[in-house]
């Protein structure tokens, strides 16, 4: 099974990604404050991955390798189980990101995201 193609190049897509990411944040995070997580943290966090999962809520971004299935599942327990408890309603999205290709995916994070995201899992 084929998730990202690849393209034949020496050159990541680290700029094309970080605009499509950067505009998803600046669209549904509506506080500047809560956008520093992007800007301060993820940023810099894409370099270190070819492919990675991004959650993004009203209130932030958290990005975590897809290294592991217990990474994922980690995220599965630790984030969106208790999200709504933590936060009530907020606006979610999930997505998986590919630096060397400037693809991003969106993930349906309302259904098992391990049985979903393993697949991304590098072997």
């Amino acid at each position: 099974m084929i998730i990202f193609k690849e393209k034949v190049s020496s050159k990541d897509q680290y700029e094309q990604l970080l605009n499509k990411m950067s505009q998803i944040v600046d669209g549904m995070i509506t506080k500047e404050k809560f956008r520093a997580d992007f800007y301060k943290s993820d940023t810099d966090s894409i370099k270190q991955y070819n492919t990675f999962a991004w959650f993004v809520y009203d209130y932030g971004t958290h990005l975590f390798p897809l290294d592991s299935v217990e990474t994922i599942r980690d995220f599965q327990q630790n984030w969106l189980e208790t999200l709504h408890e933590d936060l009530g309603e907020a606006n979610t999205f999930l997505f998986v990101c590919n630096r060397t290709t400037g693809e991003i995916k969106p993930i349906n994070h309302h259904k098992n995201v391990v049985e979903q995201l393993q697949c991304y899992v590098a072997v």
